[in-house]
């Protein structure tokens, strides 16, 4: 979904189809993060330093770039239909807690976007956040959100 009203660049995040079009938006030469990234099972957001082929609004002012491989099917085929990445941003208020399925999707956010994709919104089975990590420059890993 696209929001009417701009939110701050730091909450939005590249959704892409598969590991190999990380390197399409980031310059990784480190091969660490590419078999940590197939060691996680829960959904995890990364953020990458030197990001690239990017529109400059939804980088981060530090310039990285949050990219999340969804294993969603609905998701996986939205993305290959599109033909490249999805934007996206979180689901919830700074200060608030984290939705854990669609009912709890503040109606604040829900009025402000443009479309609401009719899927999975009767599921009441509560889902666990993802997991925020960021990779640094150095090659390291730190973990902002387990």
């Amino acid at each position: 979904f696209e929001l009417k009203k701009r939110v701050d660049s730091k909450a939005m995040i590249l959704l892409v189809e598969q590991e190999a079009t990380i390197l399409n938006y980031v310059h990784v030469n480190e091969l660490p993060i590419f078999d940590y990234i197939k060691g996680i099972h829960k959904p995890t957001t990364v953020i990458y330093p030197n990001a690239k082929n990017i529109a400059p609004n939804l980088l981060a002012e530090d310039g990285t770039v949050a990219i999340r491989i969804c294993k969603d099917k609905f998701c996986q085929s939205l993305i290959s239909a599109f033909g490249k990445p999805i934007v996206s941003t979180s689901a919830n208020i700074s200060s608030y807690p984290t939705p854990l399925c669609f009912k709890d999707i503040s109606l604040d956010i829900i009025e402000r976007v443009d479309y609401v994709v009719k899927h999975r919104q009767d599921d009441t089975e509560l889902q666990q956040p993802s997991s925020i990590v960021k990779w640094e420059q150095a090659g390291t890993l730190t973990v902002i959100r387990p």
